[in-house]
């Protein structure tokens, strides 16, 4: 399978890629001029490494904000609700913040909810250090949900509660990891008008069988697009 992007005399040096659940191992870039070059894939997603957060409310030190991302899912973050004195997540309560040190490309992440069903969080505002935000529902019935978003960098995102399945009770987080691409540096600066994407090695497949990418760009630069 393959795709092909046509734009302006553009240059490029880099691809950002992030793969679909079936894995992509190799694929081969073809340009306007009729060079081409391959390019072997990583793994499946780019996860960041959280340093640190802070949160507006945390139910008592058992689900202190750190919980949300301590690769437990025993642990979890949660705020103090209405039911129990706290602020719950009215008006500008009920959220997390992670900092990730310095700036990512952010461009999915997973999310992983409380086990008590008044507890699920069914939307939250993602605000980011770009001043951009996002709003996000999620599926209650489901206990981990992978969200896709328009891609930002950022070297922060703050997690607002917008709604859950009772005002009165403490929503939060059981697990949350934030993913990008992977980026990949190629053997030259390339100044085309076309790239052809063309997958050729493709051995870890979903149950749908359908490869591809969940996000791709290029771009001229020197790491992070």
């Amino acid at each position: 399978g393959w795709v092909e992007f046509t734009f302006n005399v553009s240059s490029m040096n880099f691809m950002a890629y992030r793969q679909r659940p079936s894995t992509v191992d190799r694929v081969k870039l073809t340009f306007s001029d009729g060079s081409s070059e391959r390019v072997y894939l990583r793994n499946p997603v780019r996860g960041y490494t959280i340093v640190r957060c802070t949160a507006d409310s945390e139910f008592n030190d058992q689900y202190a904000c750190a919980k949300a991302y301590d690769g437990d899912s025993s642990t979890d973050w949660a705020v103090r609700g209405l039911s129990a004195g706290g602020p719950g997540y009215a008006g500008s309560a009920g959220w997390i913040q992670f900092d990730f040190g310095s700036s990512v490309m952010i461009s999915a992440f997973r999310y992983q909810q409380r086990p008590v069903s008044l507890d699920k969080v069914e939307a939250a505002l993602l605000s980011f250090s770009d001043g951009t935000s996002e709003t996000v529902s999620f599926d209650t019935s489901q206990s981990i949900e992978t969200k896709s978003i328009p891609p930002r960098i950022a070297s922060y995102v703050r997690f607002k509660i917008v709604s859950d399945s009772n005002d009165n009770t403490n929503p939060g987080i059981k697990e949350i990891e934030f993913w990008g691409p992977y980026t990949y540096k190629l053997s030259k600066t390339y100044v085309t008008t076309s790239v052809k994407f063309e997958m050729e090695i493709v051995s870890d497949r979903d149950s749908d069988n359908n490869p591809g990418a969940a996000y791709l760009a290029f771009y001229e630069g020197d790491g992070e697009p």
